[in-house]
């Protein structure tokens, strides 16, 4: 089986994991964290509520807790600056905790389903591409999850994996932050704008590392 199988088979484990979490448990668990009901309970804890906020955006790498509605009752609490640099922190430090979890067990999960070559091969391709779907996943459900344990599987250069996750989520933030922030919907342009913005940025710098030899 060709490696790139492998990784799309992978991809496809990983989520389906997810979303079984999801099913068992989902229900139960997102209805309490709509973002109506978050606003109004961060209001009461606007002190530590972006203590609360965090814990829930690094929760959602174990269970199916909604990212968008905590960082939109964080932009409603706090305004949109405050509420997309705490939306931006949380997200951020559950992909750093995604990734590191990951990378710890990647030695014994890689070596039972690819040889050391294709091991190579898939290190290669996430450290290629890797960061495009990383920067495309911040603004899908449950791919966040699984591109960061992929990152951390594959062992990506923790410099690429740090400005794709940071660039991929800061537009993230803001957005939902000023959303809530703005008590406005969530338009269709605004999450394309978010995600094609990063993208356009990505090329540059996997230029100038090309150029600099690292």
């Amino acid at each position: 089986m060709k490696m790139f199988v492998k990784i799309a088979t992978l991809t496809v484990v990983l989520s389906l994991i997810f979303l079984i979490v999801f099913f068992i448990w989902g229900e139960s668990l997102t209805l309490p964290f709509t973002k109506q009901k978050l606003i109004d309970w961060f209001v009461t804890i606007k002190p530590y509520a972006w203590i609360i906020g965090i814990s829930l955006l690094v929760s959602d790498l174990f269970l199916p807790i909604p990212a968008t509605p905590v960082m939109t009752a964080l932009g409603a609490v706090y305004g949109t600056w405050v509420g997309a640099f705490v939306s931006f922190a949380g997200s951020c430090f559950a992909g750093f905790c995604g990734y590191f979890i990951a990378r710890f067990l990647s030695k014994g999960m890689l070596s039972r389903i690819a040889s050391e070559a294709e091991v190579v091969q898939f290190k290669g391709f996430f450290d290629a591409w890797g960061g495009v779907a990383i920067i495309v996943s911040r603004m899908t459900p449950i791919l966040p999850e699984v591109m960061t344990l992929l990152a951390g599987l594959s062992k990506m250069k923790i410099s690429r994996f740090t400005f794709a996750l940071s660039l991929g989520t800061l537009p993230t933030a803001f957005l939902y932050a000023y959303l809530g922030h703005t008590a406005r919907s969530e338009p269709v342009y605004a999450v394309i704008g978010a995600t094609i913005l990063p993208l356009a940025i990505w090329p540059l710098y996997i230029t100038l590392l090309r150029h600099s030899g690292s």
